[in-house]
């Protein structure tokens, strides 16, 4: 890379931003070790940042192999990149070293949120590029630069669903809901479930208006899922552009982004008139 292009791709894989100097972004440069650096910088931007500052300040790794979140962030991508490896080796797309740079750098990209590609990975098998878009919706860790849900909510709705699932089998059963060794108040898991709630009702509500405006189901799935985890690429007709989308759904996808960047509920409180009386 030139100096320019160095820095401009090093603030955009660090801040999970995904934009490039280029049209088609790492895939330009036809670099193994571009796309290895890449992947290095996209995963600390996922992780959160005062683990980054203990870290250097401490002199050590342990802050990293302390932190559940970001040890359950670590085993998602490996299992992703795993499955994605025997996906792409499978279909005969890529094969050895190839295979498993493509699937690396796929998953990587789509769980922080960044969106670079260097495949046009909606060629590959049909059950991977909804995989991908799925991890972009699970997201990097709490305190990153990354979108999605987040891994420490996915985290918490799992634990949560443990327990109710015990409890018709043990009525009388007492169990604090922890994590991270820490016990969670019920506030906590009620904020999480109602993040996840107005989550997937806004995701119906934008797939149905776009549906509405004429794109497919997979276009319209593709395009809120992009917009609304901040990822950049979708599937179908919005793959590679929303060129073709006209202006009033522009705005829709647009709000989109703006909802899933602030998390919901700091955008949605704008529009409580008791926000405004105080």
């Amino acid at each position: 890379m030139t100096p320019f292009d160095a820095v401009c791709h090093a603030m955009s894989t660090l801040s999970t931003g995904g934009f490039s100097t280029h049209d088609a972004n790492l895939a330009y440069f036809h670099s193994d070790w571009v796309d290895l650096i890449a992947c290095v910088l996209m995963m600390l931007g996922s992780v959160p940042f005062t683990l980054h500052y203990l870290s250097l300040h401490n002199r050590s790794f342990r802050p990293y192999r302390q932190h559940a979140e970001t040890r359950i962030f670590f085993g998602i991508v490996l299992l992703a990149v795993g499955l994605a490896w025997a996906l792409i080796r499978s279909s005969g797309f890529l094969q050895g070293l190839e295979a498993w740079r493509a699937a690396a750098f796929a998953v990587i990209s789509a769980i922080t949120s960044t969106g670079f590609m260097d495949e046009d990975f909606t060629h590959w098998p049909s059950v991977l590029p909804v995989l991908l878009i799925y991890l972009s919706c699970i997201g990097g860790c709490a305190g990153s630069t990354a979108g999605g849900i987040k891994i420490v909510r996915c985290i918490v709705l799992a634990r949560q669903g443990a327990l109710e699932v015990l409890r018709p089998v043990h009525p009388n059963l007492v169990r604090t809901l922890k994590h991270d060794g820490r016990a969670l108040q019920p506030r906590v898991s009620d904020a999480v479930w109602a993040f996840f709630s107005v989550y997937v009702l806004f995701f119906g509500l934008l797939m149905a208006i776009s549906v509405m405006s004429g794109l497919d189901y997979i276009s319209a799935f593709g395009a809120v899922a992009t917009t609304l985890n901040n990822l950049g690429p979708g599937l179908g007709a919005t793959s590679a552009s929303f060129a073709f989308i006209s202006d009033p759904m522009k705005l829709v996808f647009a709000f989109s982004m703006l909802l899933g960047r602030l998390e919901f509920f700091t955008l949605l409180v704008l529009f409580h008139p008791a926000f405004w009386r105080r």
